[in-house]
């Protein structure tokens, strides 16, 4: 019997391959957007194609994270796939 991983709850694959590693699996540390700038997340959540969705949905366009001792950013854009309407 074969278990299947959620996708919406892995990490985006663009986080591996800059990470370098398929079980990178970072924190998200800091949330910029457009209106308040560069802040901190509340919580430190883990960086997942659900959670990108729900920052883009609050007009985060920005994330840094962190994976043992890398500091990396990354535009939401990058991080998931436009849906039908182009955003």
């Amino acid at each position: 019997m074969l278990l299947s991983e959620d996708v919406s709850d892995s990490t985006p694959p663009a986080v591996a391959k800059r990470y370098r590693s398929p079980q990178a699996r970072p924190t998200v540390t800091d949330i910029y957007s457009s209106d308040s700038g560069w802040t901190r997340a509340p919580g430190a959540p883990r960086l997942t194609l659900t959670l990108a969705a729900e920052l883009r949905a609050q007009g985060v366009t920005m994330v840094r994270t962190r994976w043992r001792f890398t500091t990396k950013e990354f535009t939401i854009a990058s991080l998931i796939p436009p849906d039908e309407s182009g955003r």
